[in-house]
């Protein structure tokens, strides 16, 4: 019976240890600066769910980084006049499905013509998982290969490996923001900075688990 419950006890330090090795592994290997070098790409999608997001995708788009924009998630209740209106004039609106705003700057205005023309939005997706979605369902209906993927700094790895598992064929660019909320230069005295690190590097190994069981497909289901 010892001997039983001493490898039990032993195998639970080795799990135990590899996560934190993980996570210390997540947690330093963020990003702290925006990308320097920008490629031209297919196109250009956004992950609602966080400020800071919208602002740099449009950015990207108004400098010609890609032919369109896809905002994936925009909640339900916001109107393509509603969002239409709140990006053209920089007005604060929440448009995710996590209700992020998108504060009053110069930053946030894009012309009427080039939303008009350039813009798409996603409204099915209520996670990760359905960000994918949406995303390998747009880039094949234009027929882009190659994509930019705005997102949170520490959302950018699941992101990616969930993208990857819809649309393999996708080469995907990384392009991170930094959240207010979160202050990486304190991260592991800064409580809120590691509640959600803690919380995105668990989803991360479920992202990660499943892309080696199932590997790539055209669907799957949860965060």
């Amino acid at each position: 019976m010892w001997t039983f419950l001493g490898r039990m006890l032993k195998s639970v330090l080795i799990v135990v240890c590899v996560w934190f090795g993980g996570f210390l592994w997540y947690s330093l290997a963020l990003p702290d600066a925006k990308p320097e070098d920008v490629p031209t790409v297919d196109g250009i999608v956004v992950l609602t769910g966080g400020p800071g997001r919208l602002q740099a995708a449009l950015g990207l788009l108004a400098q010609s980084k890609g032919q369109r924009l896809l905002i994936s998630g925009v909640n339900i209740d916001v109107s393509d006049q509603l969002l239409r209106d709140a990006l053209v004039a920089g007005r604060s609106q929440a448009v995710g499905k996590n209700r992020a705003k998108i504060p009053t700057t110069e930053d946030t205005i894009i012309t009427p013509e080039l939303y008009d023309c350039c813009v798409d939005t996603g409204r099915s997706a209520l996670d990760t998982v359905g960000n994918a979605r949406e995303i390998a369902t747009w880039a094949r209906q234009n027929n882009y290969s190659k994509i930019l993927v705005v997102t949170a700094a520490h959302h950018m790895s699941r992101s990616v490996i969930e993208i990857g598992r819809q649309a393999p064929e996708l080469d995907l660019t990384p392009h991170p923001v930094f959240s207010p909320n979160m202050i990486l230069d304190e991260r592991w005295t800064h409580n809120r900075t590691m509640r959600i690190l803690f919380s995105e590097y668990n989803k991360l190994i479920v992202s990660k688990i499943r892309a080696q069981l199932i590997g790539p497909t055209g669907g799957g289901e949860g965060k």
